[in-house]
């Protein structure tokens, strides 16, 4: 083993894709030096696993500047964090007569699309089955 110099690469840790266009334009601001790999990049994994995306890398940093790298790297998930939960958004509660009514008129609807298939599809077989006497 060796001694780690300032140039040296290290593992920071895995991110996604969106975190990874933030991350770099924050650290190419801050003059870090960084490299992103794919993170399933050589590995065979057998098991699923939801919280790994395909799009998912692998951050590194010089080890001279891991500790800035650290810093700018929580803050910035802090702020994603902070954008992911947001506001939820406010759905307007439909009377309850109006709700009856539009499904209603839906059921109607989606009736009288299948009717016209079943009755354009007959139409179109009787004119080929007169063609064909």
């Amino acid at each position: 083993m060796r001694i780690v110099n300032n140039d040296d690469f290290v593992l920071v840790h895995r991110v996604d894709e969106y975190t990874a266009q933030r991350l770099t334009s924050a650290f190419d601001d801050f003059s870090i030096g960084y490299q992103f790999e794919n993170f399933g990049e050589g590995r065979v994994s057998y098991l699923y696993d939801s919280e790994i995306m395909p799009t998912d890398k692998t951050l590194y940093v010089r080890y001279g500047d891991f500790s800035t790298a650290m810093g700018i790297a929580s803050q910035i998930e802090q702020e994603i964090e902070r954008e992911r939960q947001g506001e939820p958004e406010e759905f307007e509660e439909m009377p309850r007569r109006k709700r009856i009514l539009v499904q209603s008129l839906s059921v109607v609807a989606f009736l009288l699309l299948v009717m016209l298939a079943v009755f354009g599809a007959d139409a179109i077989a009787n004119w080929i089955r007169g063609l064909m006497q």
